[in-house]
């Protein structure tokens, strides 16, 4: 219920100008830091952090906590380029068996190389389209493992700006007579890294929404010190990898609305690792498969002040996790569980 209550007073994600001040660089602003379930872009949707029940295949009932805090601290006049933030994970998971315990402690930035923000000439793909660059660099303490690691990622994925898609040169004027919506500046439904949005005939109301985005990158996992007493040695892994991540909302209008549920969310992540070398072994390697499907009804989303939900907003609510497969660069063993899940996302 406190997180809930902080989760409903605390202000609103937009940076608010401070008069006096560069854009209002408040580093203390409750717009600076979030919760979700574990660190990803920051041009990515953040799923909601976790508290879970699982029911491992053949393996008593556990419990997981599941949740990254994270502090963005890129100074205002970046923002439109790069993202710098600073982040604590914990992942735990009390499966007896392949049981988990770890924490990751780190610094990422996320950049656009091209500055295709102001300089995007409609219909010209070339100024409209950079790639979205992700690096990371921390530090995981395996308490499972017994051992201690640096790590750094750099992953990278395509951003075409929605000024590309428009038919004109200019966008079209409104009629302040006309009381249809505002013509809205489509994008095909197959380019990443945007928020669809399907709307009612009328398009007064939102149905579904829904994103994607496919990453490929290198990862670097280096155990640099071990428990002394253990049988775990120091060594390190280079791989290569592939995420794919959706998220589709199935918004009240879809229904009618129903007063308890703000809206349905079925998220999914899908990684590929392959070791191309290695001085570590895994239970898995060295192909890493990992997948993980959430269903989650929220029972809380930000609205804004006109009462309309707030894409990637705070949000509570209670879930379902499918997940198959082992992640080692968070010391997921392969396994396979189902897990009902109480949702937080700040």
């Amino acid at each position: 219920m406190l997180l809930l209550a902080i989760l409903i007073g605390a202000p609103g994600t937009a940076q608010e100008e401070v008069p006096g001040t560069d854009g209002g660089a408040d580093w203390l602003s409750w717009s600076r830091i979030s919760l979700r379930r574990s660190f990803q872009s920051e041009k990515q949707r953040a799923d909601a952090a976790s508290l879970g029940l699982s029911a491992p295949r053949g393996a008593s009932d556990t419990f997981s906590i599941t949740g990254a805090l994270v502090y963005d601290f890129t100074p205002n006049d970046w923002m439109s380029r790069a993202t710098t933030s600073a982040f604590v994970e914990l992942q735990r998971n009390s499966d007896q068996d392949k049981e988990q315990n770890l924490i990751l402690s780190g610094v990422s930035i996320d950049a656009l190389p091209f500055d295709s923000v102001t300089n995007c000439a409609p219909r010209a793909f070339s100024d409209c389209t950079t790639p979205i660059v992700i690096g990371t660099l921390n530090h995981r303490h395996d308490e499972v493992g017994d051992t201690e690691s640096a790590q750094a990622s750099v992953f990278a994925s395509l951003l075409i700006q929605r000024e590309y898609f428009r038919k004109g040169s200019k966008p079209p004027v409104p009629d302040p007579g006309d009381p249809r919506p505002q013509r809205r500046l489509k994008v095909p439904l197959y380019v990443p890294n945007h928020i669809h949005t399907i709307r009612s005939e009328a398009g007064a109301t939102k149905l579904l929404s829904y994103e994607f985005s496919p990453y490929v990158g290198l990862e670097y996992d280096g155990a640099y010190r071990v428990k002394s007493g253990t049988d775990q040695s120091t060594g390190s892994a280079i791989r290569v990898a592939g995420k794919l991540r959706f998220a589709l909302d199935v918004l009240p209008g879809w229904w009618g609305g129903i007063p308890v549920v703000e809206g349905l969310t079925i998220t999914g992540d899908g990684q590929l690792r392959q070791d191309i070398k290695d001085t570590i072994e895994y239970d898995g390697g060295p192909f890493y498969p990992y997948g993980r499907l959430t269903i989650a009804a929220d029972v809380y989303r930000e609205r804004d002040e006109d009462g309309s939900l707030i894409e990637r907003g705070r949000s509570a609510g209670i879930g379902l996790d499918l997940i198959a497969g082992e992640d080692p660069s968070k010391a997921f063993l392969d396994q396979r569980l189902l897990r009902l899940t109480f949702n937080i996302r700040l």
